[in-house]
C-alpha cells in the first residue's frame, strides 16, 4: 500500500511539474507579443543578470558546453530510436519497460527546460524592436547615398591598411588576441545599446568547425549556454568583425542585421587598428555587394591591392588550417548533404526575418551616416 502511494506520489509531482513548464512556455508565447515588455525587459538589469550569469558559468570551460549538449542530444536521439526498434522484442520486460518509461521522462523533461531557458534569454529579446541607428527609419536614401556610404567605408580600409602591423615580408600579422580590446570597444556602445555592458564571455572554437565550414557558417550563438562560439577555419582577418556579431548575438540582440551593424561600430570604434581595419573591410565587402546587384558598382570606389593581398593571405592561411586538420573522407561523405541543408537553413531565416536578415544591416549603415555623409 505504501509503496503504490509513493509510486502515485511520483506519478502526480512528475505531471504538475510538466504543467508548470507547459504553462511558462505559453507564458514566454503570450508575452512575447508584448512588444513594450520586450523592450523593457532586453534592455533590463534583469535581463543582464540573468545572462551574465549563465554566461560566466558557461565560461569556466574552454569547451562549448552548447556543442557538448547537441552531441548528447544526438546520442539520446539514436538511444531512442533503437529502444522504439527493440521494443516489439523487449516488451514484455519488466526492466525495459522500467527503463522506457524512466528515459521518455527524462527526454521531455530536458526538452521543457530547454525551450523555457529559450523563452526568457531568446524568444523575448528577439522580439523587441529593432533598432534604429539614427532615427530615420522610414526615409528613403537614394543609390548615391549608399555610394557616398561605400566610398567613406572603402577611403578607411584604405588608409587603415598603411597602418596594421605586418611582418619582415608585409605580410599582415593575423591574430585572433584581440578579444579584450573587442570587449572594451563593445562596452563603450552601452549607453546607446544597454545590453552591451556587463560581462563578456570568450569566443570559443567549436570542436565541429568542419561541418560549420561545410555548411557556409562563420559562427553561431547558443542561447540555451549563452555562449557564442565560431568556425575555427574562418580567416583570422574576419575574426573581429564575426566576434563582435557572435557576442551581439549573445548580449540579447538576435536579430541578424542588429549584431551585423553593432559588429560594425565595435570595431570600427575600437583603438585597436587590426579589429578596426576588419570592421571596415567587411562592412564596405556588404556595401559593395549591395552596390552590385542593382549594378552601381562601377560608380564605386573600390578596396585597394593591399587590402586584397591582405584577404587572399588570410584565406589561404585558414585553408592551410582546414587542409592539415579536416579528414579528407570524412568531407566526401558529409560535405555535400551539409551544404544542401545549409541552403534551405539560409533560406529559411531569409523569410522569417525578412528585413532584420543580414541584407538590412545596409539600411542601418545608411541611417548611420545620414546626417555625417549626406
Amino acid at each position: 500500500m505504501i509503496e503504490e502511494k509513493k509510486k502515485l506520489w511520483k506519478r502526480v509531482n512528475f505531471k504538475t511539474i510538466v504543467m508548470i513548464h507547459i504553462v511558462m512556455l505559453l507564458l514566454w508565447s503570450v508575452l512575447s507579443f508584448i512588444r513594450p515588455l520586450c523592450d523593457w525587459y532586453a534592455d533590463s538589469i534583469l535581463y543582464r543578470v540573468l545572462s551574465d550569469t549563465l554566461m560566466r558559468v558557461t565560461s569556466l570551460v574552454s569547451f562549448s558546453m552548447g556543442e557538448v549538449l547537441i552531441a548528447l542530444g544526438i546520442i539520446a536521439l539514436i538511444v531512442g530510436l533503437l529502444s522504439l526498434i527493440l521494443t516489439p522484442f523487449l516488451k514484455s520486460k519488466k526492466n525495459f519497460r522500467r527503463f522506457l518509461a524512466g528515459y521518455g521522462k527524462c527526454i521531455l523533461m530536458t526538452i521543457l527546460v530547454i525551450l523555457n531557458i529559450y523563452g526568457f534569454l531568446y524568444l523575448l529579446p528577439f522580439r523587441s524592436s529593432t533598432i534604429v541607428s539614427n532615427g530615420n527609419a522610414t526615409k528613403k536614401y537614394t543609390e548615391e547615398d549608399l555610394i557616398k556610404v561605400n566610398n567613406y567605408l572603402v577611403e578607411q580600409a584604405n588608409e587603415l591598411s598603411k597602418k596594421v602591423a605586418r611582418d619582415k615580408d608585409g605580410n599582415i600579422l593575423l591574430t585572433t588576441d584581440c578579444e579584450k580590446d573587442l570587449h572594451q570597444s563593445m562596452k563603450k556602445l552601452s549607453g546607446q545599446y544597454p545590453r552591451l555592458s556587463g560581462f563578456y564571455g570568450p569566443v570559443k572554437s567549436l570542436k565541429s568547425s568542419a561541418l560549420l565550414d561545410w555548411m557556409n557558417i562563420g559562427g553561431v550563438t547558443f542561447p540555451f549556454t549563452k555562449e557564442a562560439v565560431r568556425n575555427a577555419y574562418i580567416n583570422d582577418l574576419y575574426f573581429p568583425t564575426l566576434a563582435s556579431h557572435e557576442l551581439c548575438h549573445n548580449k540579447g540582440y538576435y536579430k541578424e542585421n542588429e549584431a551585423e551593424f553593432l559588429s560594425f561600430l565595435a570595431c570600427t570604434s575600437s583603438d585597436n587598428d587590426y579589429i578596426k581595419y576588419s570592421g571596415y573591410i567587411y562592412a564596405s565587402c556588404d556595401v559593395m555587394m549591395e552596390l552590385d546587384k542593382n549594378g552601381d558598382l562601377g560608380n564605386a570606389e573600390c578596396l585597394n591591392e593591399q587590402v586584397h593581398l591582405d584577404l587572399a593571405y588570410a584565406q589561404c592561411i585558414a585553408e592551410e588550417r582546414y587542409e592539415n586538420e579536416v579528414n579528407d573522407t570524412l568531407e566526401d561523405i558529409v560535405s555535400e548533404p551539409a551544404e544542401q541543408a545549409s541552403e534551405v537553413g539560409w533560406d529559411t531565416q531569409a523569410k522569417i526575418l525578412k528585413e532584420n536578415n543580414y541584407d538590412g544591416v545596409i539600411r542601418l549603415l545608411l541611417e548611420y551616416y545620414d546626417g555625417i555623409l549626406y
